[in-house]
């Protein structure tokens, strides 16, 4: 029975473990990737932070001028956006210009004579997001 139990338990505890569990995204190093547990994707080259509720980071791929990835979140496409544009403001960057389409945001933003290309894409309602920047 105790032997059973612990082959129970010890899935279940990584599952806990791992589903709180996000990415860090290098530049320059796209299969260098470091997993944290502190809720946020970070794209270095920009200085950009993102978080969004029940993150789980399924793909990506990051250089020094474009950041793709496809993520799992309980957030809304407007709550992911959101968290998004308040990241960038705060590190600086202007939104220029705003499109809302049914599935995706796209916004361009700059920051004295850099220019960030932002789409925010919502695949499908099953909580699944696309987030590109390309600079």
């Amino acid at each position: 029975m105790r032997h059973t139990l612990q082959l129970v338990v010890l899935p279940l505890a990584l599952v806990a473990l791992l589903s709180g569990c996000t990415l860090t995204i290098r530049p320059g190093e796209p299969s260098s990737t470091t997993v944290s547990s502190s809720g946020v994707i970070v794209w270095a080259h920009l200085g950009l932070h993102f978080s969004f509720p029940g993150v789980v980071v399924i793909e990506h791929h990051s250089g020094p001028h474009h950041f793709d990835t496809v993520f799992h979140s309980d957030a809304s496409l407007y709550g992911v956006y959101g968290d998004v544009n308040r990241r960038m403001r705060e590190q600086g960057w202007h939104r220029e210009r705003y499109e809302e389409h049914h599935d995706r945001i796209i916004a361009i933003y700059v920051r004295g004579d850099q220019e960030a290309h932002v789409t925010v894409l919502q695949e499908g309602r099953s909580g699944r997001y696309r987030l590109r920047i390309d600079d």
